[in-house]
C-alpha cells in the first residue's frame, strides 16, 4: 500500500475565472451547497487540496459516500487541467476504493498528468487520509471541439 507522510503544503491557490465553473459542486465558489475545494500547485508538478468532509457526506455511518469520493478525485484532475490553462470534460473515470474514508478527518487529494495526445488528456488522482491511500482514480479528459 502506498503511504503518504505529508499534508499538502498550502501554496498559491489555483483559481478559475470561468463563469461556467463557478457553480461546480466540488470547487465552485458560487455554489452554497458545494464542497468549495481549493487546489494548490506543488513543486513536483502535482496539484492538490487538504479538506475535511462532515457527516452530511456520509454513506454508511461514519464513512464518506463513494460518489462524493469520486467527485473529489474528478475535481482534482479537472483542476490540474485548469492549472495548465486547459478546459476539458471528463470522458472516462475509473475509481478504485481501497479503504473506507472516514468523515470528520483530514483528507488530502492530489492529481497529476499522465499523458497528452492531441485533445485527449490522461490523468490520475489519489486520496489520502492519516497517511494511507484510501482511493485512486484514472481518467481521460477531452477538450471539446467547440470551446466552452
Amino acid at each position: 500500500m502506498q503511504e503518504c507522510s505529508w499534508v499538502f503544503a498550502i501554496m498559491e491557490p489555483i483559481t478559475t475565472e470561468e463563469p461556467i465553473h463557478q457553480r461546480c459542486f466540488a470547487c465552485g465558489r458560487a455554489n452554497v451547497d458545494g464542497l468549495k475545494l481549493t487546489f494548490s500547485a506543488r513543486g513536483d508538478g502535482k496539484i492538490g487540496a487538504n479538506f475535511t468532509l462532515g457527516d452530511a457526506y456520509q454513506g454508511y455511518p461514519g464513512m464518506v459516500q463513494g460518489g462524493i469520493i469520486a467527485t473529489v478525485l474528478d475535481s482534482a484532475m479537472t483542476n490540474y487541467l485548469f492549472s495548465q490553462g486547459v478546459t476539458a470534460m471528463t470522458v472516462r473515470l475509473n475509481v478504485q476504493y481501497r479503504q473506507p474514508v472516514l468523515v470528520g478527518e483530514l483528507l488530502t487529494v492530489e492529481a497529476e498528468l499522465i499523458r497528452k495526445r492531441g485533445r485527449l488528456y490522461e490523468l490520475k488522482a489519489c486520496l489520502f487520509q492519516a497517511g494511507c491511500l484510501k482511493a485512486l482514480a484514472s481518467a481521460k479528459f477531452m477538450v471539446p471541439k467547440d470551446v466552452i
